[in-house]
């Protein structure tokens, strides 16, 4: 099995990158397959200098899976991984074994890719890691899925088994110290409506400056796509369905402004029996601090239409000055405001008022970031750095999915995901235990 950090027990395996300046603007980086992984840990340092360099990258895994699901900085630059494994896992503090199904996993690693802690939370059942924030104190905000109605013990976080109701997929949502020690910890987040046996779980999560944790939840065998609201002890504020519709769509992502307005997105894709073929629509809606929507655009066709295959909107950030942006995916006829981009990965920006500031392709549409001069992240398979305009700056590629993207105080660019083989993130390939293994990897800005 591979480790996330240098051990001993781990038998951890360098490989030095190059040093040197780097290159700057357009496709850099290396993508490749490497090696079969086996027992033991990888780990690659990056060079120095140079845009978007490689600073380290770490894997862990076993032969079953184990992915990075969410990444979060705190202000001192340490990174806090969460995500999901089956079998067992050592990320370099010793192994770590699931009770039967998929268990969460948390990480702590220090800015230079160090291991400070892991922990394991889990039952006989499943349960998933899926976000993970920090809020103002240093405590971690951690949300995802687990399941009740079977009659078993749930996961306990330290405060007792989370609510074991009579519906199948439910939601939780845990405040941690910044040692990883139990605050509080809620079930059954996601609004009692929802349908027993719904596939149910988070995608994002982010805490306001009063310390209210704001959570994007999703039911995917119903469509269902909302935010809730938490006040800073765990108790519902409120939950609201996210404006957009459809009846196929799974992904929705939220961000919050400076006066802690949510902006939310969904991925809107309505059936059409009559056609066989599906409409899409970039959905994109602002929700003030009470939950009441301010304004939602819809983008594209609200029928199939074969002139028009639509757009839909994958994930959201916000800029200093309250603007929004969204990255998603275009069939190249969707106006946005200013004409139709090429079909692929395409980057939406609006004003505070959800007016059209310039539309885009990007290299990458599942994750959206925003550093403190204003740049832009995005990541898919692989990350890269466009300027608030817009205009590219460097990107790199490899290949695995990154499901989770942060920017440090530092500047660094941290992403978490999962790999089905070796892969090389700029330094060597980190080595592939078997199934999919998490990753972490952090990149110079």
């Amino acid at each position: 099995m591979a480790c996330l950090a240098a051990s001993a027990a781990c038998e951890l395996t360098v490989n030095d990158g190059p040093t040197g300046d780097g290159g700057s603007g357009g496709d850099g980086g290396s993508t490749g397959e490497g090696g079969s992984g086996g027992d033991g840990g990888s780990t690659g340092e990056g060079g120095s200098g140079g845009d978007g360099d490689l600073e380290w990258a770490r894997g862990a895994g076993g032969p079953g899976t184990d992915e990075g699901r969410g990444i979060a900085s705190d202000a001192a630059g340490n990174l806090y991984i969460t995500g999901f494994f089956s079998g067992t896992v050592d990320f370099g503090d010793g192994p770590l074994t699931s009770d039967g199904q998929e268990d969460i996993f948390l990480v702590k690693l220090d800015p230079s890719g160090t291991l400070l802690w892991s922990k394991r939370f889990g039952s006989g059942l499943s349960e998933k890691g899926h976000a993970v924030a920090v809020d103002g104190s240093g405590n971690i905000v951690l949300s995802g899925s687990y399941t009740g109605g079977l009659g078993a013990a749930t996961v306990d976080f330290g405060g007792g088994p989370l609510d074991n109701s009579d519906t199948y997929g439910l939601v939780f949502a845990v405040k941690l110290d910044p040692h990883g020690e139990h605050l509080w910890s809620r079930g059954s987040i996601a609004p009692p409506s929802w349908d027993y046996f719904a596939d149910v779980g988070t995608h994002q999560l982010a805490v306001d400056p009063l310390g209210n944790i704001h959570v994007a939840v999703f039911a995917y065998q119903r469509s269902l796509m909302s935010v809730v609201k938490l006040d800073p002890a765990g108790q519902l504020l409120w939950n609201r369905e996210i404006p957009g519709g459809g009846d196929l769509g799974t992904r929705s992502s939220l961000a919050l402004d400076s006066a802690g307005n949510v902006l939310a997105t969904r991925e809107s894709i309505a059936s059409s029996p009559a056609t066989g073929f599906d409409a899409r629509r970039f959905a994109v809606s602002k929700l003030d601090p009470a939950g009441e929507v301010l304004w939602s655009r819809l983008i594209g066709p609200e029928v199939f239409d074969p002139e028009d295959p639509g757009a839909i909107a994958l994930a959201v950030a916000v800029n200093a000055a309250d603007e929004v942006l969204v990255a998603g995916h275009t069939h190249g006829v969707t106006d946005f405001g200013g004409g139709a981009p090429p079909a692929g990965p395409v980057l939406v920006k609006l004003d505070a008022n959800g007016e059209h500031v310039f539309s885009r392709s990007i290299p990458f549409e599942d994750r959206i970031a925003v550093d403190g001069d204003g740049n832009i992240l995005v990541a898919g398979r692989g990350v890269a750095k466009l300027d608030p305009s817009g205009e590219p700056q460097w990107a790199r590629h490899f290949d695995a999915p990154v499901y989770g993207l942060a920017v440090s105080p530092l500047g660094t660019i941290a992403v978490t995901g999962a790999a089905f083989a070796a892969v090389d993130f700029g330094a060597g390939p980190i080595a592939h235990a078997g199934g999919f293994d998490v990753f972490v990897a952090t990149f110079r800005p």
